[in-house]
């Protein structure tokens, strides 16, 4: 982890990483860096229209460790976030907060898969408009 951050740490600062889109992905793979393999202290994660960053054992160790401290925002119809599609093999980390056509914010799980089960997005999909 660069310095900055160590000396954050060292002076009793938390740390928190987001992103959005590619940057969201970028943010999750320097959260796992950091405490998969440098054993940092990181508090949280946030990122929003987050495309799939890992495959499934990567997503399994992942919500292992941290997947408690991850928030994942998407956006009703955003094809980002489903992307590369998990036909290829990956997996989305962390916990789902979706916003719907409404706007309003839905957090149970059971309701995002209804969601994708009456929205089928895959290759042939990616060419059309929400």
């Amino acid at each position: 982890m660069p310095r900055p951050i160590r000396s954050l740490q060292t002076k009793g600062q938390s740390v928190w990483f987001t992103g959005h889109s590619l940057g969201a992905a970028l943010a999750c793979l320097a959260v796992a860096r950091a405490i998969l393999e440098e054993r940092h202290a990181v508090n949280g994660l946030y990122t929003f229209g987050q495309p799939r960053t890992g495959d499934f054992v990567f997503s399994d160790r992942f919500d292992h460790e941290f997947g408690s401290r991850t928030f994942r925002f998407v956006n009703d119809c955003d094809v980002v976030t489903r992307v590369p599609p998990r036909l290829l093999g990956y997996s989305h980390v962390g916990q789902l907060a979706f916003f719907d056509a409404q706007g309003n914010l839905q957090t149970d799980d059971h309701w995002w898969n209804q969601f994708l089960n009456s929205v089928k997005v895959g290759l042939e999909g990616l060419n059309k408009p929400a």
